[in-house]
């Protein structure tokens, strides 16, 4: 409809919203992916090291979710615009990314360099759409995306500290203590991490939490009987 500003705005908040799940997904994955894939993986011929191994790799591919989520949220912009070209140059940008990365990262990390290589590229990326779609439309709500940003890494910064609490004071060791650290980490994080959003006044949490509420009261609504 050529609705420059409601795209602009949808977009924007759409980008705010994706970073505000995302950012602190990725923390909780950094935090608790190694206790987590020891209890999954440490039975038969994996042996410990093996286990340890594989969480690091998800580890490195968590750190880029954020990026790999926006690059994508992003492309979908470009689509909606009909601006085919400039999609195949930010995918010919992140695939050479890709490429210099990883070649570099690999006689470092190993396997790991591949994955934060590969994750690295899609945050380059996003940074380069973001630059470029702000140019076409105007503006983005780079500031407003911006504060959102400081506030949810903020945020993911106190519950990573919460979750780490959770995991030296479980100690670990045998597969149920374990458990205990995953379970108990991602409860302690999901909480403190929206009590902080909604203290610093992150609005895309309430939001979610207000889509949630919809959706329990939704899906225990019946229609009256005739």
């Amino acid at each position: 409809r050529g609705d420059v500003a409601g795209f602009r705005r949808q977009m924007a908040g759409g980008l705010r919203l994706t970073l505000a799940i995302l950012v602190p997904a990725a923390v909780g994955y950094v935090a608790l992916s190694n206790p987590f894939l020891i209890v999954i993986f440490h039975h038969g011929s994996f042996s410990s090291a093996s286990a340890h191994r594989i969480g690091t790799v998800v580890a490195l591919f968590a750190v880029g979710l954020p990026g790999f989520s926006a690059y994508l949220l992003l492309m979908r912009a470009y689509q909606a615009m009909q601006d085919t070209k400039s999609m195949f140059w930010l995918y010919v940008l992140e695939n050479g990314a890709t490429i210099v990365l990883a070649s570099a990262l690999y006689p470092v990390l190993g396997v790991g360099g591949l994955a934060l290589g590969w994750v690295s590229a899609y945050t380059i990326g996003s940074v380069a759409a973001f630059a470029h779609l702000r140019r076409r439309t105007h503006g983005l709500e780079g500031s407003a995306t911006a504060t959102t940003l400081v506030r949810v890494a903020i945020a993911s910064a106190v519950m990573f500290a919460a979750v780490w609490a959770v995991r030296l004071a479980v100690g670990g060791g045998s597969d149920t203590r374990l458990a205990i650290e995953v379970v108990g980490g991602a409860i302690a994080g999901l909480v403190v991490y929206v009590a902080v959003c909604r203290f610093l006044g992150v609005r895309e949490i309430d939001a979610v939490l207000r889509r949630r509420r919809r959706a329990r009261r939704g899906a225990h609504w019946a229609p009256p009987r005739s």
